[in-house]
């Protein structure tokens, strides 16, 4: 019934967005957190569309991540997204007099709906066409994987608040189309679209975006060389050209700030840290755990001749991204669900998932097994969109004895504070007090609850503590 019923491409793929489009009304956050990641952009937006300044002073976001020059503040992010975003705003503040003021609210579930939202739309679509295009597989089938990538991954974690990182794997995935496209046809078109998409990713998050432009090289070879470098310069040039007019200077803000590129420091250890971000508390493969299948598929696919240029620049970036945040970083992006540095990977590792285990003879054998990661994934990107840039976990910023110490799984930390507000005496909430002890558990649930600005719940949070014998 359900294979008849989605058969038809259209059908499947307004199946697909009507669900997203559902979650993204419900899920989309009315309010920023006190991390400063999603507050700065913010911050960024109003300045531009309401107040024409990149300086961020005067509005009404307050944020950490920020830099002093020219005796003004400024935002330490990449300022394309922003400017984008303010050019989606200036619409309803020019047109019916919307403003963050008196309408701050509104004003977040509104970008959040749109940008956040809508890029995961955006990719739920593009997978969904690529795995048309490039597989044998049915439309149901393509239909489940398109939203076991958007519901059951952290781009829907990170689909519910404004941020950089899911547009950049938006851009990439494009960009990964489009070599898949130039594989097949050779057209200067499809190189074209190669470089854009990857001077786009650049613009929105500059060490993804270097990385992957270098990596297509290999795939474009020479005849499609010279469109793809003219793709990939035109973004490259306007982030060089904001920056120039917003701060007087071609160069990265985050480079003048105390940023995350630290290697080595604070006694690192490489081997734990690479741990971390791959298979431990904030590992990718474990939030997402159908990505283990990855393995089992490149192993049949390295056995492929001859290997498609395109998929081996795409696995060629992913490891190089791994390999740059895993050297160059030391606190695992801050506050923030999971490792954000990551997400522009995971279309890419799931597009080489979808394709070897949506095969018929295969799905049979691995069915049960798939399903039940996709549910896992499932329940911990939901638990990410409580919020995704949430009290963490930062390394040696976090040193022994602080509750971020204690409570080093992001995915712990944000289950503790959705079951002890639904119910502090609950079975789930008292087994995760226990288990960190209640002094450091209701000092992290203090430090969640002040991040997301929940002011009833720590409330309540500070009367049952007092209540409490000691």
């Amino acid at each position: 019934m359900i294979r008849k019923l989605f058969r038809k491409r259209r059908t499947a793929l307004a199946a697909g967005l009507a669900v997203l489009a559902l979650a993204a009304l419900l899920y989309a956050k009315a309010e920023v957190t006190m991390a400063g990641n999603d507050a700065t952009r913010f911050a960024l937006i109003q300045a531009l569309a309401e107040q024409g300044t990149f300086a961020i002073e005067r509005t009404d976001f307050r944020t950490v991540d920020h830099v002093i020059r020219n005796g003004h503040a400024y935002s330490d992010k990449p300022p394309v997204p922003a400017l984008l975003a303010a050019a989606v705003w200036t619409l309803p503040h020019r047109l019916l007099g919307l403003n963050f003021h008196d309408h701050y609210g509104l004003g977040i579930y509104l970008l959040n709906l749109l940008l956040a939202g809508g890029a995961n739309l955006g990719l739920f679509t593009l997978f969904f066409q690529l795995l048309r295009r490039t597989t044998r597989l049915a439309n149901p089938q393509i239909l489940l994987w398109s939203l076991a990538l958007t519901l059951g991954t952290w781009l829907f974690s990170y689909s519910v608040l404004f941020n950089n990182h899911t547009w950049a794997a938006l851009a990439l995935l494009g960009w990964f189309a489009c070599l898949k496209r130039y594989d097949h046809d050779g057209a200067r078109r499809a190189s074209f679209g190669a470089g854009l998409l990857a001077g786009l990713t650049f613009a929105f998050e500059y060490p993804a975006g270097a990385i992957f432009t270098l990596a297509g090289l290999a795939a474009i070879g020479r005849a499609g060389l010279v469109p793809y470098l003219a793709g990939a310069a035109l973004p490259a040039a306007l982030a060089a050209l904001v920056n120039y007019l917003g701060y007087d200077t071609v160069l990265p803000l985050y480079l003048g700030s105390q940023g995350t590129f630290h290697p080595g420091f604070g006694g690192k250890s490489y081997l734990r840290y690479f741990f971390d971000l791959l298979f431990g508390t904030r590992g990718v493969f474990v939030y997402q755990p159908v990505l283990l299948l990855l393995f089992p598929a490149l192993y049949g696919w390295q056995r492929r001749r001859p290997r498609p240029p395109a998929e081996l620049a795409a696995l060629a970036g992913t490891l190089a991204l791994v390999l740059f945040y895993g050297i160059f970083t030391n606190e695992y992006g801050g506050w923030n669900y999971g490792c954000r540095y990551l997400i522009p990977a995971i279309p890419l590792w799931f597009y080489f998932v979808a394709r070897c285990f949506g095969e018929r003879a295969r799905f049979r054998r691995w069915g049960a097994a798939v399903v039940t990661l996709w549910l896992i994934g499932l329940v911990t990107a939901w638990v990410g969109a409580y919020n995704p840039f949430c009290c963490a976990y930062e390394g040696p910023n976090s040193p022994p004895g602080s509750p971020t110490y204690a409570v080093q799984s992001t995915f712990a930390g944000n289950l503790l504070c959705l079951t002890y507000a639904a119910d502090p005496d609950g079975w789930l909430a008292r087994k995760l007090i226990d288990h960190y002890s209640p002094e450091l558990a209701y000092r992290f649930l203090e430090a969640s609850y002040v991040n997301t600005k929940e002011i009833d719940q720590l409330r309540q949070l500070v009367e049952r503590v007092n209540a409490e014998p000691r």
